[in-house]
């Protein structure tokens, strides 16, 4: 059956010179939640649809961005972005879902595959010859199946930081050279339990 939901969102944005903040609280209500069986959020990869009753998301959002110029006549800046967001998911109703992933839920459960804090830091170097980013994301621990209270290890994915740098070197006006190195520190980290067992995150790569 078709998902049904109402999505509320109230926010405030402010805008000052080289300074943007904002702030969101969102709240969603599910009637009809709608999922599917896809490997990239956990599944089996079968692309199945299946309905998992009534839910709720609520949550924050935050985000600061600031862009410092050292003088009027600088020729470099340093940007920061900093933001913030919150997510709780819980299931309204018990049922026992047709998906082997979730199995029997009850009311109160949490929705898997939901980290209730993510924060990213966003820092670097402009210059009209090169740019330099450094990004960092933090996820906290997620379950992987319905359920309440503490997190079992078996269905546990532990919280993890991730850093990447990015370098941008402008050779011409027709020719740019692009560097990057994904997860810089090397952090070994799980992404997910589905399908077929523990799911690591990429290593340390470069581009």
């Amino acid at each position: 059956s078709p998902e049904e939901s109402i999505n509320y969102e109230i926010g405030a944005r402010v805008n000052r010179s080289n300074l943007n903040a904002q702030a969101i609280l969102f709240f969603n209500d599910y009637q009809n939640l709608l999922g599917s069986d896809l490997a990239a959020a956990g599944g089996g990869g079968t692309g199945d649809l299946f309905n998992a009753g009534q839910a709720r998301t609520y949550g924050a959002e935050t985000q600061l961005s600031y862009y410092w110029l050292p003088s009027a006549t600088s020729s470099f800046a340093i940007p920061f972005t900093f933001a913030y967001t919150y997510t709780n998911g819980e299931f309204e109703s018990s049922f026992v879902a047709t998906n082997e992933d979730w199995g029997r839920v009850q009311k109160g459960d949490h929705l898997p595959y939901l980290s209730n804090h993510q924060i990213t830091f966003n820092t670097g170097v402009d210059h009209k010859s090169f740019k330099i980013n450094l990004s960092s994301k933090y996820l906290s621990e997620m379950r992987t199946a319905p359920g309440d209270g503490d997190i079992p290890a078996p269905v546990r994915i532990d919280s993890n930081f991730i850093i990447d740098l990015s370098i941008n070197y402008k050779i011409s006006r027709f020719v740019t050279a692009i560097g990057n190195i994904n997860n810089l520190t090397d952090e070994v980290y799980a992404v997910a339990r589905r399908p077929a067992g523990i799911r690591p995150g990429l290593p340390r790569t470069f581009i």
